[in-house]
């Protein structure tokens, strides 16, 4: 009896611990922001930027849109939540005169900032600013010696904060006091004399400058702006549970020989849509990492069109081998809107997929790079 005892409880004790793990697993991630008092400006999921009412409110969501589509729309959304920046600048509409009120009553200002860096730069490019039409209030960018704040105040301001960078990485600045306050990861760096200018009509960019210029490529997962200091490491902690929360989803390089190319559209054809997908059709050859597609045939949507700009696949022909990164195209849900070009004849039920490696845009930003 005792012994059939101790075996129900040693069998209640493990059904209890795999409960126990299983709600752990799946428990929602923290809020982010938890705290939404004094919050200006959010962008945590493609498409849903969230400004806040001076009483702390949620006062409106924004779209976010390139404001120069024709030289700077390389700019896409990523299923993690993130914003691709190839060579991008996107600003938010509309928030104008809600930021001004509310930067012009703020004791202190802060910028936090999630992002991966495309790779090392060889010249300053912006991540994301405030700013209006005298430049830049206060800008977070990533140069050749690491990711530095500036600020225009009564003359130009630099201040360095950490070295060279590839990997994610969190950042938190705040300016209160006549003093730059700033985190790298969690970890305060020194603070530095700093003085604040404030527009008359300040908005947020991400990805280049408020002119357009020093361009920069990465990912951004987060962006907020505070009238208050926040708490970096429990934001900091509170992403990086957001970051491990999401789901991971399958990846496959693959070698493969196209077969039937559908026609890549003009971008005035496709207006109001400012970028479009073209799907072909690829045979496998053959698969360097990750599930094999069931299929000997598969569909690939490529980015056709971009920014006002006619992209690589336009020239892609069948017998054309390429070396691809791609993902079922199910998971990537947030592509339903985007316009999408297909005529084919082949089989209309294989599997399709959405090639990530950017294949298509790089080779049209080379070629655009290279001409003189």
């Amino acid at each position: 009896m005792h012994h059939a005892f101790s075996a129900c409880s040693a069998i209640f004790a493990t059904m209890l611990l795999l409960l126990t793990a299983r709600t752990a697993v799946s428990a929602e991630p923290p809020p982010w922001p938890a705290d939404e008092t004094s919050v200006l400006f959010c962008y945590r999921s493609p498409r849903n930027i969230i400004a806040f009412a001076a009483d702390g409110t949620r006062q409106q969501s924004y779209g976010v849109v390139p404001s120069d589509f024709k030289a700077f729309g390389f700019t896409y959304p990523e299923a993690g939540g993130g914003l691709v920046l190839m060579r991008g600048r996107y600003q938010a509409k509309g928030v104008e005169a809600f930021l001004a009120k509310r930067l012009a009553e703020a004791p202190a200002l802060t910028l936090e900032a999630l992002f991966t860096p495309a790779g090392p730069t060889a010249a300053p490019g912006v991540i994301a600013a405030i700013a209006g039409a005298a430049g830049n209030d206060l800008a977070l960018v990533q140069g050749p010696d690491g990711l530095a704040v500036e600020l225009r105040g009564t003359q130009p301001q630099r201040h360095l904060l950490a070295v060279a960078t590839t990997a994610a990485t969190h950042v938190v600045t705040t300016v209160t006091d006549g003093r730059l306050l700033a985190w790298v990861d969690g970890v305060a760096q020194p603070a530095q004399p700093a003085v604040l200018a404030r527009q008359a009509e300040p908005t947020v960019l991400v990805g280049a400058d408020h002119d357009g210029t020093r361009p920069w490529a990465g990912t951004l997962h987060a962006l907020a702006i505070y009238a208050r200091p926040v708490d970096a490491v429990a934001h900091l902690t509170a992403l990086r549970q957001r970051l491990a929360a999401r789901p991971a989803i399958p990846r496959t390089s693959v070698e493969v020989e196209a077969v039937e190319v559908s026609s890549t559209p003009s971008p005035n054809a496709i207006a109001p849509y400012y970028r479009g997908l073209v799907v072909c059709s690829h045979r496998v050859l053959r698969v360097r990492a990750g599930p094999t597609p069931r299929n000997a045939v598969i569909k690939i949507a490529h980015w056709g069109v971009m920014g006002g700009v006619t992209l690589a696949v336009k020239g892609l022909k069948p017998g054309d081998r390429q070396l691809l990164v791609i993902e079922a195209m199910d998971a990537h849900p947030y592509l339903k809107p985007e316009h999408t070009s297909e005529n084919l004849d082949g089989d209309l039920d294989a599997p399709l997929f959405y090639e990530i490696s950017g294949w298509s845009i790089r080779t049209a930003l080379t070629a655009t790079a290279a001409k003189p």
